[in-house]
């Protein structure tokens, strides 16, 4: 028999596994079940697939999972939680560039730590909660040069993004108890050290990443555009899942025309990877066309079906992406 600590040394995918194959197998109320065969099941089994043609670099950590990408970027992955979140740390010669910090729930900076000791400059895709987590543990910590954005990173989550936070993490709470993960009572904010442009560009040595001012998800919303390693870094944007115009700063006209805006680029340069905030990464720049499609059709009135989900009108596109709008939009 497992002792708790022996618990604790086991890796925090594995427990979920085995948490979610016990409540199966000894019976849980049926909504349970369904529940955690989705989310545990056929969710994360499609999920594992899907990064398992990259190598996974062994860290010290029971909330992240690190893996090594082409071209010197590592993925910070945060599978516990129900987002899925990616963080990516992008090697220059000179410099290191963190794309976001991800939750805040586990420090991020002694795993960056462990792969480069390189300087390391923090861009946030955009001020969403999840995504700037780990700011304050940087010296440099940059964003969009916009107001909300910079007051967002400067006073960091507020009390109803932590309660947020508290809630979607409780369909973990067993094992977060089991690894001695907590959700802090406060993530500090950083205000921050630089702020960038649309086409601004970012030289680490050797490497150069442009600015793609992306609204719509966000005000403050960006892309990243790496030409020579022929990699776009889309935020939430775009990621495979459902994609949220949502927040009181969202955009619906300004998603459609950011989202042909990736695409275009990303069709015109024959990007190879799309590298999306959440859940999988893609090859190819197929579906970010047919998204941009998609949108459009929603917007000429050409798509009018939809489901309607907490008060949102959900357009569903293929079994991966979906778009959930504000009932007053389009």
């Amino acid at each position: 028999m497992l002792s708790m600590s022996n618990f604790k040394r086991i890796p925090l995918n594995l427990i979920v596994f085995f948490l979610s194959f016990f409540l199966c197998a000894c019976g849980t109320p049926a909504e349970s079940n369904e529940d955690i065969n989705y989310v545990y099941d056929e969710w994360q089994e499609m999920l594992a697939e899907k990064w398992s043609i990259f190598s996974k670099v062994e860290i010290d950590s029971n909330w992240f999972s690190v893996f090594e990408l082409p071209s010197n970027v590592y993925a910070f992955y945060e599978m516990p939680y129900e987002q899925d979140i990616c963080s990516y740390l992008i090697l220059g010669k000179e410099k290191a560039l963190l794309w976001d910090t991800g939750m805040g729930i586990e420090k991020i900076r002694p795993h960056v730590e462990e792969l480069t000791d390189l300087p390391v400059i923090v861009l946030n895709s955009h001020d969403d909660f999840d995504h700037i987590g780990g700011n304050s543990e940087f010296d440099e910590v940059w964003c969009y040069d916009i107001d909300i954005a910079v007051q967002h990173l400067t006073s960091g989550p507020t009390e109803a993004e932590m309660k947020e936070l508290s809630d979607e993490i409780k369909r973990i709470a067993t094992v977060m108890d089991l690894t001695d993960i907590a959700v802090p009572d406060h993530i500090p904010g950083k205000a921050p050290t630089k702020t960038v442009k649309d086409g601004e560009l970012i030289n680490l040595g050797g490497r150069t990443l442009e600015i793609i001012y992306t609204p719509g998800h966000t005000a403050s919303s960006i892309m990243l555009f790496d030409k020579e390693n022929s990699m776009l870094f889309t935020g939430d944007t775009y990621y495979p899942g459902p994609l949220y115009v949502i927040r009181d700063d969202s955009s619906f006209s300004d998603f459609v025309i950011s989202v042909r805006k990736a695409a275009d680029l990303a069709e015109s340069e024959n990007i190879e990877w799309i590298i999306g905030s959440h859940n999988y990464i893609e090859k190819g720049t197929n579906r970010l066309s047919s998204l941009a499609d998609f949108l459009e059709s929603i917007q000429q009135g050409k798509i009018t079906e939809y489901e309607t989900e907490d008060n949102f009108r959900n357009y569903v596109m293929d079994e991966d992406i979906s778009v959930l709008l504000l009932d007053k939009e389009p």
